[in-house]
């Protein structure tokens, strides 16, 4: 395709040439082969990215929206009763107290996002029997405590009440 003067010959819109091979037709000098393979490679890549962010916001969503159960009544070996803690804004915290021996201490147990109070069963019963008073609460939004919404920051509200 090369002119006898020693430069490419011309491009003329509309016509077709041959590129290595290959139709071309129009100036973008790529084959239509590859540039349906480029075509379909950016669709791939943009549904990928389109699934990973919808997937990453369902995710989100699961993650910090309320998870609020019944958890049912304290567990008979732990000697512990219901209570409700009061927090800021005038909701209270459920939780579960189990006093232990005097002049021993206590301990707040706290679970992890998803969760309940239950979850800190195993600990509660092997503090309890060291003899420390346990107390097992529901974060905001958890098991029986009240809210609207969930975070990693629920957490760092307890450790700073």
């Amino acid at each position: 395709m090369w002119r006898s003067g020693g430069g490419p010959a011309p491009i003329r819109h509309g016509v077709r040439r041959r590129v290595y091979g290959a139709p071309v037709d129009d100036d973008h000098g790529l084959p239509r082969r590859r540039r349906g393979r480029l075509r379909r490679g950016a669709l791939a890549a943009a549904a990928t990215v389109l699934a990973v962010v919808g997937g990453s916001l369902v995710a989100g969503q699961l993650l910090i929206g309320p998870d609020q159960h019944p958890v049912g009544p304290p567990p008979a070996d732990l000697a512990a009763r219901d209570v409700v803690v009061p927090v800021g804004g005038g909701r209270g915290v459920h939780g579960w107290l189990a006093p232990g021996r005097p002049g021993r201490g206590g301990v707040l147990l706290v679970h992890g996002l998803g969760s309940d109070r239950r979850s800190m069963l195993p600990r509660a019963r092997w503090l309890h029997g060291l003899g420390y008073t346990v107390l097992l609460v529901d974060l905001r939004g958890h098991g029986e405590s009240p809210g609207s919404k969930r975070s990693f920051s629920s957490t760092k509200r307890w450790a700073l009440w």
